[in-house]
């Protein structure tokens, strides 16, 4: 199983400190359902529509623009410095109406506030 793979530590503190306005590229067609901010044990993950990253996990943290996707994977970074995170699975709406993905072994789910109000609406209706 890949992990994320940090290609140099410089990448952390060079784009934790914000010290990188790379232009991102919106994400494509096929990739826009990855856009929202996730959670899970540990981990905080927002994609953006715009194509960028921000990522905890730990004491790790990455902001960058997404590089490019290699199937369901996808690598971030700038300056020649790269990570790429493992998604395991894809987004996907799950049967209790979540949108889930599993990303480097962590199971995430889709927590923003517009996929909230939506699922209390419909709670509500019913």
């Amino acid at each position: 199983m890949k992990r994320l793979v940090l290609q140099n530590v410089a990448l952390l503190s060079v784009l934790a400190l914000g010290g990188c306005d790379v232009e991102a590229k919106p994400l494509p067609e096929g990739k826009k359902d990855y856009a929202g901010t996730w959670a899970g044990q540990d981990m905080k993950l927002a994609i953006t529509q715009a194509g960028r990253v921000d990522y905890e996990r730990g004491s790790t943290s990455v902001q960058a623009p997404i590089q490019k996707f290699e199937g369901d994977d996808f690598t971030v970074g700038a300056f020649g410095l790269s990570t790429t995170f493992d998604v395991e699975e894809a987004p996907h709406l799950a049967d209790d109406g979540t949108w889930q993905m599993k990303v480097d072994g962590v199971e995430l789910v889709r927590i923003d506030a517009e996929v909230l109000l939506q699922k209390a609406i419909e709670q509500a209706e019913q």
